[in-house]
């Protein structure tokens, strides 16, 4: 997958999608236990990041940024980022042992402890260098 934020001057505020594993949605159900890691409001936009375990187990993270900090790294005219990064519940060890906590560890607490407010920034990055299998959604609009 390329690194999209190298090349983030040169989209032209289209739909964009960046996936190793096409998943164009995300059903909530009652089953769903969700954690906001982020969740802040300026008057230059909005930043949103929450992780769920969804019913097949899967750990995914869903985020919006919008406004004109968005508008300032993707180009004129694009006001919304979202994302979608989706760990299958087969890996949920992998993330457990990066995080260095026990298995039997609730993720979405652990996940709070290490991720949240200005840290949930660092997510993504974590994932990368920890090899952690995931799939990744996103798109930039206005």
């Amino acid at each position: 997958m390329p690194n999209l934020t190298r090349t983030h001057k040169n989209v032209n505020c289209q739909h964009f999608l960046a996936s190793n594993s096409v998943e164009f949605g995300y059903k909530r159900s009652m089953n769903t236990r969700t954690v906001i890691l982020r969740q802040t409001k300026e008057d230059t936009g909005s930043r949103y990041l929450a992780a769920s375990l969804n019913e097949q187990g899967d750990l995914v993270f869903e985020g919006q940024d919008l406004g004109a900090d968005v508008e300032a790294y993707w180009g004129r005219g694009c006001f919304e980022y979202e994302w979608t990064w989706t760990i299958k519940a087969q890996h949920l060890l992998l993330l457990s042992d990066a995080l260095a906590v026990p298995k039997e560890t609730d993720i979405l607490a652990a996940l709070v402890a290490s991720f949240s407010e200005e840290r949930a920034a660092g997510i993504k990055g974590f994932l990368d260098r920890e090899a952690i299998p995931h799939d990744v959604w996103s798109r930039v609009g206005d």
